[in-house]
């Protein structure tokens, strides 16, 4: 990790930190690692989110990302991506703000131990119903309006502000699964890869379960998902093509072809070659 973000480096100058709110037209950006806390709010488009240890996943308008400190995360294919970003850092917050802090639901969300969320494996996201986030997105606005203005008092209406958005998250984080796992989508280029190196040897349902970390049942509705049939099926395809080639390209017998893509028994090889084929492997290598 190169890039770190770090209070000093970013707000030295900056009179509205450890409190700032921005809105951005978000680009691709690297992981990066950040000292301070960062709650994202997508207000359009769409990208793929990498936050540490998850990886990469999509997101899209109406998600919530809270970023802990320490936190690493990213973005990258970004299409159209309006978001708001909540930067601050905790302990430099006046001390009425304390009074949120013992928010179980605020612990949660904002704890800054960077061992829990690695051991947790993925970063809070919520998707709050459409009235909760347009009352959100209103009062991120007004935040950056009062931000740019010289008022009296704005300081202390600035913490109000924050500590209601804040309490609005913890709220909205009471009723939505924000700390369960994540379904991690299948990574077909995984599949694709470990299939073409290794489709001479033995594969099946325990391989795959253990390649992808999935329970059978997730990974056969996945596969089906993805390619349109079963695991096994998808396994037995991909070697008849890879024969296919072999047979047009290669002067091995039909056995010899057999056993290099994995078919132990010839016969059944012919069978299950003739039914997605419609021909013999004899014939098709004559076509």
């Amino acid at each position: 990790m190169e890039l770190i973000l770090t209070n000093k480096s970013l707000f030295s100058k900056d009179k509205q930190f450890p409190l700032r709110c921005m809105f951005n037209k978000q680009r691709d950006m690297p992981p990066h690692q950040q000292e301070f806390s960062e709650v994202t709010f997508i207000l359009e488009g769409e990208a793929l989110h990498y936050s540490e240890p998850y990886g990469w996943e999509p997101t899209s308008a109406g998600d919530i990302w809270v970023i802990p400190p320490g936190g690493i995360h990213g973005y990258q294919k970004t299409n159209g991506l309006l978001i708001i970003n909540l930067l601050f850092v905790a302990d430099q917050l006046p001390v009425p703000l304390l009074e949120l802090y013992t928010h179980p639901q605020y612990k949660k969300l904002f704890s800054g131990d960077r061992d829990y969320w690695k051991s947790v494996g993925f970063y809070p996201r919520l998707h709050p119903g459409t009235e909760d986030m347009n009352d959100l997105t209103n009062l991120l606005h007004l935040f950056i309006r009062l931000q740019n203005q010289d008022l009296p008092g704005k300081i202390g209406i600035k913490y109000g502000l924050f500590m209601t958005i804040i309490s609005r998250l913890c709220d909205i984080a009471m009723t939505q699964k924000a700390f369960s796992a994540p379904v991690k989508p299948l990574d077909i280029s995984r599949i694709i890869s470990y299939l073409n190196e290794n489709y001479t040897s033995e594969i099946g349902i325990p391989e795959l379960i253990k390649l992808t970390a999935m329970s059978e049942s997730t990974l056969r509705r996945h596969f089906r998902k993805a390619f349109g049939v079963g695991p096994i099926e998808y396994i037995r395809n991909f070697r008849l093509g890879i024969a296919a080639k072999l047979l047009v390209s290669t002067t091995y017998s039909v056995k010899e072809i057999s056993q290099m893509c994995g078919f132990n028994n010839t016969s059944y090889f012919c069978r299950m070659f003739r039914l997605i084929y419609h021909k013999s492997p004899q014939d098709y290598r004559v076509k």
